[in-house]
């Protein structure tokens, strides 16, 4: 019973805590993506970003293209190639492109230890509750009374 109990415990966090559907591609959202991408390409290249911010933004914009549906990669990596290759690395466009890049990537920092936090404190909460499904130990005393044994 106590199994059963805890499997529907468990069920019912996992199925509070499943994901929602991805929402679909937008030209808005490869506008973004290519922007990001191409940008920390041209100022890594130019020497204006520093290497730590470029792997920084690469990694916040393939999370975000992972929680987004039917994303045509091939067609990102075209348009960068192609926005690479029109743009030279200013002084301003790259301190303005690494100012909104660290905007980006502490949103992202923030989102995702608010996310460990979450999963955490869900964790600790089926501990808890597997912990008040268990039996609580306790301690048996048996007395020998003549040729009786009584137990507590």
């Amino acid at each position: 019973m106590k199994k059963i109990l805890l499997s529907l415990l468990i069920m019912g966090v996992a199925a509070c805590s499943s994901t929602p559907t991805k929402p679909p591609m937008t030209e808005e959202w490869y506008l973004n993506a290519v922007t990001i991408l191409a940008g920390s390409q041209v100022c890594l290249a130019g020497g204006k970003l520093d290497p730590q911010i470029y792997a920084e933004i690469q990694q916040v914009a393939q999370y975000r293209l992972s929680t987004i549906s039917g994303v045509d990669y091939a067609r990102i990596d075209r348009e960068v190639m192609a926005m690479s290759l029109a743009s030279s690395a200013t002084t301003e466009l790259c301190n303005t492109y690494e100012g909104n890049a660290r905007i980006l990537i502490n949103k992202y920092n923030n989102e995702m230890t608010a996310k460990r936090r979450k999963s955490k404190q869900q964790g600790e909460a089926i501990n808890d509750m597997v912990d008040a499904l268990q039996p609580t130990s306790k301690n048996t005393w048996c007395n020998k009374v003549g040729s009786t044994v009584m137990c507590n």
